[in-house]
């Protein structure tokens, strides 16, 4: 968390994204969210995947959430974290936006399959162990 309460402040005044409504549980916020499920004031609830904004962001944050696009549903999707990522860079992010996100490893077998396959490239990633979860977190730039 404290990454990301990093990030938010650094970004703040530019147009953000946080795709989970993760941060308003700790601070207070004024940048647009995405969450499919939680329903709360300002929240925008659609998918991800399907999430085409009428504005690009400079910046989208997603704190420990896209590991559970298309894991948590009923039926389903092991492509979700994948089709995620490339919604992000292809109908969400600026040219020169970039999306920070953290994810469990070992949690969702999609995602870590997208990982191992190298099928998403990160212009940066960092890896945390703590206790039994291996998190990253990675930066990807358009």
């Amino acid at each position: 968390m404290p990454v990301f309460l990093d990030l938010y402040y650094k970004n703040m005044g530019k147009e953000m994204l946080e795709v989970g409504n993760v941060l308003s549980h700790y601070i207070p916020v004024t940048h647009t969210i995405l969450d499919k499920y939680e329903k709360a004031k300002d929240v925008i609830n659609e998918d991800i995947i399907d999430y085409k904004p009428e504005k690009k962001y400079d910046v989208v944050l997603s704190c420990s959430t896209l590991e559970h696009v298309g894991f948590d549903e009923e039926d389903k999707d092991p492509d979700g974290f994948l089709k995620a990522v490339n919604n992000i860079k292809n109908n969400i992010l600026k040219d020169g936006g970039v999306l920070y996100l953290s994810a469990p490893v070992g949690y969702n077998p999609g995602l870590d399959e997208t990982l191992e396959n190298g099928l998403v490239s990160f212009d940066s990633v960092t890896h945390y162990s703590m206790d039994d979860w291996h998190i990253i977190i990675g930066v990807i730039r358009k």
